[in-house]
């Protein structure tokens, strides 16, 4: 999504619309439980295998403040990573060794085939009707009016609009000279990134510092 007062946006203004998308994903799973993956187990395993690692996840849950807005994220659910010892917990190497673990897993789900099923044509897939109204909108920058495909290289006529993976859909190309970069030449311009907005500017900054 995207407004000329307050730039890209990919969550809802209304913080009550992604709490309820989130809870229902919390329901469907609930209702149609599975086998955690290989990694997942693994995980698992650390965090009540490894006493240290058990007395901090269950501590950081207890260190939670009651008081909003701290009670509650987005979503509707408490947030531990702020507490001391979610703190510790997410500086513990083992625990990022394990985190990438999931991270690797997750990538490689999101460039098979199929990662590609959120990329069909029913309301809640990509390419519906909600999908790509907001994909075109934000890619025009409230700009332009391209389609999709005038935009970005794709075929339209093929299932996923040819995109064999999430990943592939997700790093898409545009098409040639329909998003030229600004002042290519001039190193005082910075084109941002991924649509991005830049969020402060600091001089002097050291290699270690504050900020």
């Amino acid at each position: 999504m995207y407004s000329k007062s307050t730039g890209f946006q990919w969550l809802p203004e209304d913080h009550r619309v992604h709490r309820k998308w989130l809870e229902g994903v919390i329901e469907h799973i609930d209702c149609h439980p599975r086998d955690l993956h290989p990694v997942l187990k693994e995980f698992k395993e650390l965090i009540e295998g490894d006493a240290g690692t058990y007395l901090l996840f269950c501590s950081m849950f207890k260190q939670i403040s009651k008081k909003k807005p701290y009670s509650k994220n987005l979503g509707g659910h408490r947030q531990p990573m702020g507490t001391a010892s979610g703190f510790a917990a997410f500086l513990d190497p083992k625990v990022n060794a394990m985190f990438k673990k999931v991270l690797n897993a997750w990538g490689e789900y999101l460039c098979s085939p199929a990662s590609a099923e959120v990329l069909g044509t029913d309301s809640q897939d990509w390419f519906g009707e909600t999908g790509v109204k907001d994909l075109t909108a934000t890619a025009n920058i409230g700009e332009t009016r391209y389609a999709f495909e005038d935009m970005f290289v794709c075929d339209s006529s093929a299932k996923h609009h040819g995109f064999s993976s999430w990943d592939a859909f997700f790093t898409r190309l545009f098409q040639e000279g329909i998003r030229p970069v600004a002042a290519p030449d001039d190193p005082g311009v910075i084109a941002n990134a991924c649509e991005s907005l830049p969020f402060n500017v600091a001089h002097g900054v050291k290699a270690r510092d504050k900020f």
